[in-house]
């Protein structure tokens, strides 16, 4: 009888640890040829595209930096012209967005018109710590690529 119930506990534990991924069957679809090529060259295109706005949003990442330690002409045409590159990529990847991209709240994050110009003013005429957990918490409209465009 011990030896029962001390499986039916470990059983127990087991089946309330089970979350709503458990449920998930996986399957493997059978893919025509041909539509594993169309797949394939979809996801080539998308890789392509997520590469290109990596290495676009770390030039503009650079380039406000630059900007914000030295203010003039150059930095700020180098910190439009980043800007404009950055969001190339990112303008060709939305039919790409489902997922992560929309299931986590990225695409409304990153790229959300219109933008609050006024909650962004207040935002920076504040005394308010510009942190990452603050910037989190932020409504889509004064963040993104769009508050860079002003």
């Amino acid at each position: 009888m011990k030896k029962f119930l001390i499986i039916f506990l470990i059983f127990f534990v087991f089946q309330s640890c089970k979350n709503e991924y458990d449920k998930i069957e996986f399957r493997r679809k059978i893919v025509e040829p041909d539509q594993a090529v169309v797949l394939k060259g979809l996801s080539d295109i998308e890789n392509q595209l997520a590469l290109d706005w990596l290495n676009q949003t770390s030039t503009l990442q650079q380039s406000a930096k630059n900007f914000i330690d030295k203010q003039n002409i150059n930095n700020l045409q180098n910190l439009q012209l980043s800007w404009k590159a950055a969001r190339d990529p990112w303008e060709s990847n939305e039919s790409f967005a489902f997922g992560p991209v929309s299931d986590f709240g990225i695409d409304g994050a990153t790229d959300t018109w219109p933008f609050d110009k006024g909650a962004f003013n207040g935002i920076l005429n504040s005394n308010v710590a510009l942190n990452p957990a603050y910037i989190i918490q932020m409504s889509n409209s004064t963040k993104g690529f769009m508050p860079l465009n002003i």
